[in-house]
């Protein structure tokens, strides 16, 4: 327990007090939570393995539930704002995806071809569904209200999608696109996907659940984690030193060059508040909207970062 060390007290603050006041980040070894804006962090859950790179971390809106995965240690969830970590899910390569709605009462998972889900906050589970296919590690996502549901496959150009909470499955395909993971407005509506660098591929956006994604313009390929924000208006996302961002809906794309690896995104309910997150060392927020960056947390190896949106 206590600070991080080297960082101080106020490595996060400065942002409007609507965001964020439950936070985790997952570095090497360990889960770190922050229960008061970012000002101090307390490692609340540790791994002797590290958790790797295709980290993903989730808290709900009020702060209650944080789910955090790792293809090579297991999902961990947290039903008491981030004082303890359970884990749900084993280590070993066994447990490749999680996420939550955000209520946090829609939790999801994957274990190699089977798909498995709560209704009740995590609390019970109900039977494998399989799904056929491997879906890709660390890729697995759901819109804000759990409904629309999406994970792409491995080494191929498809991806499967629910739009019913996980009751029924289809599978989609894209025509020259190896998709890495989704980012998903509350509803589902909009949904952005980044991809695989060795094929040169420009991110895609959709914004009919799903049913036909189109080609960003002004940005390149990016093979990180991507963000959108509850209305689908604000997308996010970093690779190799520059930070992509759009404010319409991921019609027209806009960079701004910060030095980083930038592997991971996170950011708040309106898109004010974002973050890119940085496994080589480091974190960048933006407090405009994407206009302005600056580093933060320079001192760890960050995996994945997310914070609440409501006070409470």
């Amino acid at each position: 327990m206590g600070l991080i060390p080297g960082i101080g007290l106020n490595a996060f603050m400065g942002v409007t007090p609507s965001y964020g006041k439950y936070r985790v980040f997952m570095s090497s070894y360990k889960i770190w939570v922050s229960n008061d804006y970012g000002s101090t962090w307390a490692s609340t859950a540790s791994q002797t393995i590290p958790f790797g790179n295709d980290c993903k971390t989730q808290v709900s809106d009020s702060g209650q539930y944080m789910l955090a995965h790792s293809y090579y240690a297991g999902i961990w969830l947290s039903t008491n704002y981030g004082a303890s970590f359970t884990q749900i899910g084993s280590g070993g390569y066994t447990w490749s995806g999680a996420a939550m709605s955000r209520s946090g009462q829609y939790m999801y998972k994957l274990s190699g071809q089977n798909f498995y889900k709560s209704t009740d906050y995590g609390s019970t589970w109900g039977a494998p569904v399989a799904l056929g296919v491997t879906p890709t590690a660390g890729a697995l996502a759901c819109s804000g209200n759990g409904a629309v549901i999406v994970a792409p496959v491995g080494g191929t150009y498809n991806h499967l999608r629910s739009t019913n909470y996980g009751a029924g499955w289809s599978g989609m395909s894209f025509t020259t696109f190896y998709p890495y993971s989704f980012a998903l407005s509350n509803d589902g509506r909009y949904i952005m996907t980044s991809g695989k660098p060795s094929q040169g591929i420009i991110p895609e956006v959709s914004s009919d659940y799903g049913n036909l994604f189109t080609q960003t313009s002004g940005i390149g390929s990016a093979y990180s984690r991507c963000a959108v924000s509850a209305s689908g208006q604000y997308m996010l996302v970093g690779y190799n030193s520059n930070i992509y961002k759009s404010s319409n809906y991921g019609v027209t794309w806009t960079s701004s060059s910060m030095p980083g690896a930038w592997t991971n995104s996170a950011m708040s309910e309106d898109g004010s508040v974002q973050f890119v997150i940085s496994n080589s060392g480091g974190a960048a927020k933006s407090t405009d909207y994407g206009t302005t960056w600056s580093m933060a947390l320079e001192h760890q190896d960050w995996l994945a970062y997310a914070a609440n949106v409501t006070i409470f």
